[in-house]
Parts: structure tokens; C-alpha cells; sequence
């Protein structure tokens, strides 16, 4: 299945806790560059936690059908904003997702989870997200 998984990684450190997550501007990971995670990503995290499809139409409402988030201005990830499949998940729905799944995980998974965990652990899982892009 050729495609790529093109993926930032954006923490609300900039808002304070009484406002709204992200009303300010998040900082940003930006993951396009690690051929791991790019290409390594599994197929069951694309499908069951973004809901992209190979050949098919995404279910309404699902992360992928979503386009960059509404108050983002990050000129990186404004530069995905052309491409057909582009969405945003936040990390509670993530972790939500994925719950206690014991499934195989290949190591570019995990090592997203456990970058999303982790600035979950010290921001909240409201101020984490994934803006992502599916490539064919």
C-alpha cells in the first residue's frame, strides 16, 4: 500500500489553563521528516483512530474529514492544506481510540503514542493533537 503518513504533532503550551485549549499558538512537532513514522505507521492506527480507507470514502465525521484545525497558522502545517486527506485528532480521542488494545504494534506507532502520552502526561489530553495527511 504506498502512501505516506505526514504527521505534526502540536502542544497548547501557550494558552493558560482558565481559556480554552489552543486559543493561542500551540507548539509544533513537525514528524514529516521521520521516515519511520511516515512510512511505518500501521494500518489499523490509520483506519480505526483516522478513519481513512485505502479506495474508499471516509465516514462522515471521521478526523480525516476534518482539514486543518480552524485556528491553525503554523506555516508548516498550512503547507499539507492542498493535499486530499488532511485532518486533526486531538489526544484524549487518540487515546480513547487506541484504549487498551493489545494488538502487534510496528515501532513507528508506538513511538506516536508514546510522544502523544507523553505531552498528554504534561499539558492534558485536550491540548495535545495530531494534524496529519494521508499521501498515496
Amino acid at each position: 500500500m504506498g502512501r505516506l503518513f505526514l504527521a505534526f504533532v502540536q502542544y497548547d503550551d501557550n494558552t493558560p489553563p482558565n481559556q480554552p485549549p489552543f486559543t493561542n499558538d500551540p507548539s509544533t512537532w513537525d514528524l514529516r521528516q521521520d521516515y519511520l513514522i511516515s512510512a511505518g505507521i500501521d494500518d489499523w492506527f490509520l483506519t480505526d483512530v483516522l478513519g481513512w480507507r485505502e479506495g474508499e470514502k471516509p465516514l462522515a465525521g471521521s478526523p480525516i474529514t476534518r482539514g486543518l484545525p480552524k485556528t491553525d497558522r503554523n506555516c508548516c502545517i498550512t503547507s499539507i492544506a492542498d493535499h486530499d486527506r488532511v485532518g486533526w485528532i486531538c489526544a484524549c480521542q487518540i487515546l480513547e481510540r487506541v484504549g487498551t488494545q493489545t494488538r502487534e504494534q510496528r515501532p513507528a506507532t508506538r513511538i506516536l503514542l508514546k510522544i502523544v502520552n507523553a505531552l498528554s502526561e504534561e499539558f492534558g489530553a485536550d491540548r495535545v493533537r495530531l494534524v496529519f495527511s494521508i499521501v498515496r
